[in-house]
C-alpha cells in the first residue's frame, strides 16, 4: 500500500492524518522498503523518517536529484543500490 499522495499536498489521498503520527512511524517500522518521489520538492521531512523508522526509501528518479537537495539521506548508497 501507499501511504501518500500522488501528488504534493492531495491531502485527500493521504492514508494518515495530523493525529496519527505515531501510526505513521509504525507502518514505515514494519516494512523493509518504502516507495518515495519528490513532490514538492526533494527536501520532504517523510524522506529521513522512513530511515529514522528503519525502512528503506525507494526513490523515483533519486539519481536526478540536484547535489544536496535531499538532506539526510545517503542518496549515492541508495543510488548505488538502485543499480
Amino acid at each position: 500500500p501507499f501511504a501518500g499522495s500522488r501528488m504534493g499536498g492531495d491531502t485527500k489521498e493521504y492514508s494518515f492524518g495530523p493525529g496519527d503520527e505515531d501510526a505513521y512511524h509504525a507502518w514505515y517500522a514494519q516494512h523493509r522498503f518504502a516507495l518515495t518521489r519528490r513532490k514538492g520538492g526533494w527536501d520532504a521531512l517523510r524522506h529521513p523518517e522512513i530511515l529514522a523508522a528503519g525502512s528503506v526509501p525507494l526513490f523515483e528518479n533519486l539519481a536526478e536529484a540536484p547535489p544536496y537537495s535531499v538532506p539526510f539521506v545517503p542518496v549515492e548508497k541508495l543510488v548505488q543500490a538502485e543499480r
